[in-house]
């Protein structure tokens, strides 16, 4: 009977260890997202479901919690920040709660794969911004409309 039970948790320990290590080489595959695409060190700053993303001074996104996440897309909600600078940038932000949608992987030569699109809502989907990553890391955003097809600057 030790026996039996020793095999067993050899065996066990085994299979916890290889899905582990699984894990762990499947996370490296997934494409990243830029979490700082505001201070210019964007080599540095790409990362599979980071936790906060800085957009600007506009704009970020704290507490990320993801539903999803794969190769192919990936969804989270979060506490966006919204500054509209009224009456000044250093007065007027606060926090709502929002959806993150990530799509588009593509192969880039610093960060490898990563999303390339992001769609942000908040205030009951009423609300939203289109961003997407530039060739230089930095997002840039529109209300309403589709993002150039190259990914440059608009």
């Amino acid at each position: 009977m030790r026996r039996l039970l020793a095999v067993t948790s050899t065996v066990v320990w085994l299979l916890g260890a290889g899905l582990i290590a699984s894990g762990t080489a499947d996370a490296s595959a997934l494409p990243k997202i830029q979490s700082d695409g505001w201070s210019g060190n964007w080599h540095q700053s790409w990362k599979v479901r980071p936790r906060t993303i800085v957009f600007g001074s506009y704009y970020f996104i704290k507490d990320l919690r993801y539903g999803h996440y794969n190769r192919h897309s990936a969804w989270a909600t979060g506490r966006l920040f919204i500054d509209n600078c009224q009456p000044d940038c250093a007065q007027s932000g606060h926090f709502v709660a929002a959806t993150a949608d990530f799509w588009d992987v593509f192969d880039h030569k610093g960060p490898g794969l990563n999303f390339g699109y992001l769609s942000l809502k908040w205030d009951g989907g009423r609300r939203s911004r289109l961003m997407w990553i530039d060739s230089l890391g930095e997002y840039w955003w529109k209300a309403l409309g589709t993002p150039p097809a190259d990914r440059t600057r608009a």
